[in-house]
């Protein structure tokens, strides 16, 4: 079986994907690396920093550890990296699925299901200054209302690791998301590709992945009900079914 590539998002780290990881392993090779903390040596994500630095920690990654062609699964601000890699390198990615992401980051005149800069750049004050307070509140917003009635943001404490992640490293994960937009590169993309996306993100706008779905050709969308910006976590079983179930539809 070809392997399963898993990459997490901002103010996170490989942990995040643990459910999968888990659920994955009996019938995948699975790997999924992390990029803004220091894996055991050899390390392939270093700073600063940058979409490109990404794509190539991610090329070097690959071809260390043998995995093309690879099915590429990226979250949030990993699914950007996944989305520049499979430009860059098509015929090393077997599928790509985009959970919870955007081709665009920031909200301007011609993307409007964007954060507005003004958010990003309070965000930015705030880990300056509080640290732990910023990123607490920030993984407030990943869970939708239904989700926080549900209590899984307690539920979810052991996936959200904020101690691990370099200071320098979310300041330079957030000049990503304020510069990315690879927005006229969707129509290349050659590859099996689905998106999943919860109704009620509040973090990346479910209209950023329909923006995605009518440019991406042949690319499948599936949308999660009262969802916030975890699928794979607050509705595990729905989201790895569906995952599943592509993965088998492939050659």
């Amino acid at each position: 079986m070809k392997p399963l590539l898993f990459l997490h998002g901002w103010g996170t780290t490989a942990n995040i994907w643990k459910i999968q990881c888990e659920y994955f392993s009996s019938t995948y090779p699975v790997f999924a690396p992390n990029y803004f903390i220091e894996d055991p040596a050899p390390c392939f994500f270093k700073g600063p920093f940058t979409i490109d630095t990404l794509t190539q920690g991610l090329f070097d990654y690959i071809s260390y550890h043998h995995l093309s062609p690879v099915h590429l699964i990226g979250w949030s601000l990993g699914s950007m990296p996944a989305r520049a890699f499979t430009s860059r390198f098509p015929s090393m990615v077997s599928s790509m699925t985009l959970a919870s992401g955007t081709p665009k980051f920031l909200f301007d005149e011609t993307f409007p299901w964007g954060m507005h800069p003004g958010e990003l750049r309070l965000l930015k004050r705030r880990l300056k200054k509080d640290k732990e307070s910023a990123l607490k509140d920030f993984y407030q917003l990943l869970f939708s209302e239904e989700e926080k009635r549900r209590n899984l943001p307690k539920r979810a404490n052991d996936l959200l690791t904020m101690n691990q992640i370099n200071d320098q490293a979310l300041l330079e994960g957030l000049d990503i998301l304020e510069s990315i937009d690879l927005r006229s590169t969707l129509s290349d993309v050659k590859v099996p590709t689905l998106l999943l996306h919860g109704a009620e993100d509040q973090i990346c706008s479910v209209e950023a992945s329909r923006f995605m779905h009518r440019h991406i050709p042949q690319s499948l969308l599936e949308i999660f009900p009262l969802c916030g910006h975890l699928p794979f976590f607050t509705q595990e079983h729905t989201f790895n079914q569906v995952l599943k179930k592509f993965l088998n539809s492939l050659p």
